[in-house]
């Protein structure tokens, strides 16, 4: 792995509990794992309908240097922006670079 293309500064972030809202409905919440650098590069896009509004839906692959633990119930923080994980790839399985597909939360 090349150490250049990672240039992107994110957070994994792992489940750390349940809260509850005011309106008394589970709410998950997350804690910092690490920070690590990755490559963030989006791959496709989707529209579709929900609600009956059209909403975008963005697919990404964030490529991170191995890191042990990382499974789909994580996600990944850029910036102000969140990443759900969908999946989590060991390239060659190496344990040296991971490729995490992963789509961007809705706000």
């Amino acid at each position: 792995m090349q150490a250049g293309r990672l240039r992107h500064r994110v957070e994994l972030q792992r489940p750390d509990g349940t809260s509850r809202n005011r309106f008394n409905e589970a709410r998950l919440n997350y804690a910092t794992a690490a920070h690590v650098w990755a490559a963030v590069e989006p791959l496709r896009g989707n529209e579709y309908m929900e609600s009956q509004k059209l909403r975008a839906e963005l697919t990404y692959r964030i490529r991170i240097r191995y890191y042990p633990g990382v499974t789909t119930e994580w996600r990944v923080k850029f910036g102000d922006r969140l990443f759900n994980i969908q999946s989590v790839i060991n390239v060659e399985e190496h344990n040296r670079e991971m490729q995490l597909m992963a789509i961007e939360a809705l706000k």
